[in-house]
């Protein structure tokens, strides 16, 4: 139908980061001869940095589950990695928000419409998440 836009991803390969990575606001050249100005989600940086938040958040996730089961330090080291988790979440928001690309302002407003359905804002998510995390070490000094 007249309008209708249409988005494919294709996995062709695999480019791991180094000093000639494509970056956001790149202009490549396209094997027809054609330049291309690369998208903040056709970055390399971004896509790899996108790849390692989820595994990492998936795999604390599925640690957490066993959260009671830790000792003392056991327990400490999750506080901690899901803190830099946290902090890696936040830089990584943070540089949706500030790119001019069209895709990644559009991440931004789904982001706060699907948040809003809840009454919050990513902001106050952020502070809910941290507030947890507080009351985590909180409970370790309780048991201390």
């Amino acid at each position: 139908p007249k309008g209708l836009e249409i988005h494919f991803i294709v996995a062709a390969c695999e480019n791991m980061i180094n000093g000639s990575a494509v970056h956001p606001g790149d202009v490549v050249k396209a094997s027809n001869g054609k330049t291309i100005e690369m998208g903040f989600f056709e970055s390399d940086i971004v896509q790899e940095e996108a790849k390692k938040l989820f595994t990492d958040y998936q795999e604390l996730m599925k640690l957490g589950s066993d959260y009671g089961k830790f000792d003392r330090e056991g327990k400490k080291m999750f506080i901690k990695k899901m803190e830099s988790l946290m902090d890696r979440y936040k830089v990584f928001m943070k540089r949706f928000e500030l790119s001019e690309d069209f895709q990644a302002k559009m991440t931004v407003e789904q982001l706060k419409t699907q948040l809003s359905q809840f009454g919050i804002t990513p902001d106050q998510m952020f502070e809910q998440m941290n507030k947890t995390l507080i009351r985590m070490k909180d409970e370790l000094d309780k048991t201390s």
